[in-house]
């Protein structure tokens, strides 16, 4: 929690999603969200759906359906990963002002200061699997009103977060690149930020 109580983030006030044990963080500066569902016991307790399946999509598919997908991002069925997909449920259904973009969302046991780790591709590669099978009235996550940032996103983000914030080491850093023709903070073609990067240094 270090990062985010550095005075940058600030507490977004939203009841119904307190009432389900969840807090939204926005970054005062680049206005992106980050949320924690606060739960209680092991992040890791395994729950075993009929036919000892155990992906978090075992009331509908069995395991094998995924294990043969190459492509597959399916979690396991335990605590920590459904409480991230109820996490998800809550957000999409509650009224957001504008479209909030989210760095992460994290689901984190306070006793024990365990995180559990999911990135945003897989929540929504989850999200997906589990949403064709139910009744839900608006899908934020892929209407675009929500957005899960990628992970090149959430680097640019974090570079125009760190150049902007006034440090003289930073604005140093920021002048040589911009003197070298680095459009670092537009640019979205990896690739070529590698090729930049690489020919300035």
């Amino acid at each position: 929690m270090k990062p985010y109580c550095k005075g940058n983030y600030e507490v977004i006030d939203l009841p119904t999603a307190k009432n389900f044990g969840i807090v939204v963080l926005q970054n005062i500066q680049t206005k992106a969200c980050v949320a924690f569902k606060i739960v209680n016991g092991d992040l890791h307790y395994n729950y075993k759906f009929s036919e000892g399946r155990t992906n978090i999509n075992g009331s509908f598919a069995k395991d094998i359906e995924e294990s043969s997908n190459a492509n597959s991002l399916i979690l396991k069925a335990n605590r920590g990963n459904i409480e991230g997909m109820e996490a998800m449920l809550v957000l999409n259904n509650l009224d957001w002002a504008g479209t909030p973009q989210f760095e992460s969302i994290n689901v984190l046991n306070p006793s024990t200061q365990r995180l559990m780790p999911i990135y945003n591709s897989e929540y929504l590669y989850n999200w997906n699997a589990l949403i064709k099978h139910s009744l839900l009235e608006e899908d934020k996550f892929n209407s675009g009103k929500i957005k899960l940032l990628s992970q090149l996103d959430y680097f640019r983000l974090k570079i125009n977060e760190i150049m902007n914030s006034g440090a003289p080491e930073y604005n140093l850093i920021k002048k040589e690149l911009t003197s070298a023709g680095f459009d670092w903070a537009g640019e979205t073609n990896p690739l070529k930020i590698k090729s930049e990067l690489e020919d300035i240094m």
